[in-house]
């Protein structure tokens, strides 16, 4: 599957165990586009991304020096790749 911004968007999902957990917890959004089709700069859709997590999930927040996960996510021509990675506490 290729590809798109509403594949892409299910990344939110990977975040919600960490919602359910209490208190602010912080996260950062990483992501690398392999494929430079896409229409978005890996910047704008870490910023596109990180605001649709912080609209859907309760208890998150942005957290770019010390997140307690980051949520990395790859974007090839083939599929979106999703991981978190270093979770604290």
């Amino acid at each position: 599957m290729a590809s798109t911004l509403d594949n892409i968007s299910a990344a939110v999902e990977a975040l919600r165990p960490l919602a359910t957990k209490g208190g602010q917890r912080g996260f950062a959004v990483r992501v690398r586009r392999r494929d430079k089709r896409f229409p978005l700069a890996s910047s704008r859709m870490e910023a596109y991304l990180g605001g649709r997590i912080l609209a859907e999930l309760d208890g998150l927040r942005v957290d770019l020096g010390a997140p307690d996960v980051t949520l990395t996510v790859g974007i090839d021509r083939k599929g979106t790749y999703v991981s978190e990675v270093g979770t604290r506490g």
